[in-house]
């Protein structure tokens, strides 16, 4: 007598791997920006936001891995990735006040205001590593000042930007724009895009931060032509191509 087997037999599963979550693939691309591998990041989050465009936590570790990159950008010095530590932003201020004694009574400043200043006058590559700090924190307003006096001392002592001028420059833009003051960014970047001495590939960040200072003050057209100058040069720099695809 043969019984029946239907009770006995185990649920079919689907030999199909699950899709990752969202959560995954952040995750995953966190860890590989953590390793320094950059490309690999990006190229994961483009995908990510391809399909779910307006993904906050996605958007903000692309802005990072950017900031990242236009930060090195000009650098000559040979440097080791190795791995990036992810740090929290509030701990970093947190660890300044403790530092620099401020008065935690006075609570948190409004944003864009400028909250740390000083009186020394720095050489020209202090002022750029004191306003690449201050961009990492979000204190745009300071980095500016500090980034705008790196200028002025490089062109003081020479005729060219060179690699500090480039650097400071490049980060000065991208600070207004991020402050919302992406006329401004138009006014620091236009000057140094007419150097006919500044090679192309040298103008490649530029471009992209041209970009976004049009397309902030809604200028579609004029911010296509300045992604499309950056991906013929570069189509994996920043996310100049995910953002050419939705204007």
């Amino acid at each position: 007598m043969s019984g029946n087997t239907d009770e006995s037999a185990s649920p079919t599963k689907s030999l199909t791997p699950e899709k990752p979550s969202l959560e995954d693939d952040l995750a995953s691309a966190k860890i590989l920006f953590s390793e320094g591998l950059l490309e690999e990041a990006k190229r994961l989050l483009y995908r990510m936001l391809l399909h779910s465009p307006h993904y906050r936590k996605g958007r903000e570790l692309l802005d990072q891995i950017g900031k990242f990159e236009i930060e090195h950008l000009y650098d000559t010095t040979p440097r080791t990735l190795g791995k990036i530590v992810l740090e929290d932003p509030d701990e970093v201020v947190r660890r300044l006040e403790s530092d620099l004694g401020l008065d935690e009574a006075n609570g948190i400043p409004e944003s864009g205001a400028e909250i740390w200043k000083h009186s020394i006058d720095l050489d020209a590559r202090s002022s750029l590593d004191l306003g690449i700090a201050f961009f990492e924190m979000g204190c745009f307003q300071d980095a500016g000042r500090e980034l705008r006096h790196a200028i002025k001392q490089v062109l003081q002592e020479k005729s060219s930007l060179g690699e500090v001028g480039l650097s400071a420059t490049a980060l000065l833009a991208e600070s207004l724009v991020l402050s919302c003051e992406a006329f401004g960014a138009k006014m620091v970047l236009e000057p140094v895009l007419s150097d006919s001495e500044l090679l192309h590939e040298d103008k490649t960040c530029l471009y992209y931060l041209m970009g976004r200072a049009e397309e902030s003050l809604g200028h579609s057209a004029s911010a296509k032509g300045w992604y499309e100058k950056v991906v013929q040069t570069d189509p994996s720099f920043r996310d100049a191509e995910f953002r050419l695809r939705f204007l």
